[in-house]
């Protein structure tokens, strides 16, 4: 079963919630994790004393990536042992080592003065071991010892972990050929990506709006291999969170976000899928620039980077959705169907065009966006995704930027304001 989190909020589960949100001070609207919450929903929280039954697993599972889980108990070896469980799970760091609580007699009728907790937050984004085609490069959460604060690493993978995720995927590849391919993506493919993020990040932090800045990671340092290429980078964490946003909150704060990204920055993102967004206390924010393009960059100067986007392109998701919905008539714009296998702020347009109407259905934004899918609101927004993807007129389609998009959403959040005052 999922982790179960204790229903009778003992004195020692009061106690380890005081001492363990302090790490946590300066991030607001942390949910913290009640038995009665849907079970699929990811929590910050997990808190479990002596009566409660959990697994490790079960709990990195529930927590969203950063989240704590934290055991009390009145039994020092108990405590112990799950610190000893957490830390051989490998995807959890111990921020709390086990210690002893103390409190008021009166605070601790049951228990006396005394009882042991520890604490744990989730760093990795997957298992150790486990493999996904939703992240490639290896990446983490550690502590920033100058700030004390937690800062995302993102690193090439090893040459173990490229071999084995190759093998799981293309299981009766020869081992030359596993080996040819983990050579190529460590020593060159992924470096090269990494280092044009790098580089992408900086201009964002550069070009972006002030207001804006907050909302996409900032690079805080790399190390790079003798050829020039970053190997590893650290940058700041867009930790998910916040006061939960209606869905035409969240569609006008990333259409007004990727419109500066294009207009302003000058780059199109070319992955924009909801795994790629994030939703923060600063508002909706993009990550993973990794396969971004400058606008009107000529990749045909790079053989490597023109084979790279060629090969990229006839893999990747948007395109292939895109693809898909030209042939069944669903995207009917000359817009989009000339944009398909290419690289067009066209593509940035269509994935957020589509996006707006669902991004409660993707699981790390349960809790973070509010959507009535039988609501005006709703309904709306699919006829402006609509107007966008099939125009009255294909040929001369009306809205073509992510401005426009933005400026569709002001008129409905117009409409919607109008209604409320005539009621």
């Amino acid at each position: 079963m999922l982790f179960r989190l204790s229903t009778r909020n003992s004195p020692l589960i009061r106690i380890a919630q005081r001492k363990t949100r302090r790490l946590d001070r300066g991030h607001r609207y942390l949910r913290r994790a009640k038995w009665a919450e849907d079970a699929a929903h990811q929590v910050d929280y997990l808190y479990a004393d002596d009566g409660d039954d959990w697994q490790t697993q079960d709990a990195f599972v529930r927590l969203r990536w950063g989240g704590m889980i934290v055991y009390a108990s009145r039994s020092a070896e108990e405590v112990r042992w799950a610190a000893q469980q957490l830390r051989e799970h490998g995807g959890f760091r111990v921020d709390l080592p086990p210690q002893t609580v103390r409190s008021a007699p009166l605070l601790l009728p049951m228990i006396g003065r005394r009882g042991y907790l520890v604490a744990a937050r989730k760093v990795m984004l997957i298992p150790p071991g486990e493999y996904t085609d939703r992240f490639t490069f290896d990446v983490r959460l550690i502590r920033d010892e100058a700030t004390g604060r937690d800062v995302v690493l993102k690193r090439v993978p090893s040459y173990k972990q490229i071999a084995e995720r190759l093998h799981r995927k293309f299981p009766d590849a020869s081992p030359e050929t596993i080996l040819d391919r983990t050579r190529k993506l460590v020593d060159r493919v992924l470096p090269v990506f990494l280092t044009r993020e790098v580089g992408f990040l900086s201009l964002l932090q550069r070009d972006l709006p002030r207001e804006l800045k907050s909302r996409v990671p900032k690079p805080l340092g790399v190390e790079r291999s003798s050829d020039g290429l970053v190997r590893t980078m650290q940058m700041e964490w867009l930790r998910l969170g916040g006061k939960p946003l209606s869905q035409l909150e969240f569609a006008r704060q990333a259409s007004t976000l990727l419109a500066a990204v294009h207009d302003q920055v000058k780059i199109i993102h070319m992955d924009l899928r909801l795994d790629n967004m994030v939703i923060t206390n600063e508002g909706v924010g993009f990550i993973d620039f990794g396969s971004a393009v400058r606008v009107d960059e000529d990749l045909s100067q790079s053989p490597l980077l023109s084979k790279l986007f060629d090969e990229m392109m006839s893999a990747c998701q948007l395109q292939r959705m895109l693809g898909q919905m030209t042939q069944t008539g669903r995207v009917t714009s000359k817009l989009f169907i000339s944009a398909h296998q290419k690289i067009d702020r066209a593509v940035d347009l269509f994935s957020l065009a589509l996006y707006i109407n669902g991004p409660h259905k993707h699981p790390d934004f349960a809790g973070l966006v509010d959507v009535d899918p039988e609501s005006k609101m709703a309904h709306k927004l699919r006829l402006l995704t609509a107007s966008i993807l099939r125009p009255k007129n294909p040929d001369r389609p009306s809205l073509i930027s992510a401005d426009d998009l933005r400026r569709g959403i002001d008129r409905i959040e117009r409409y919607m304001d109008n209604g409320k005052r005539r009621w």
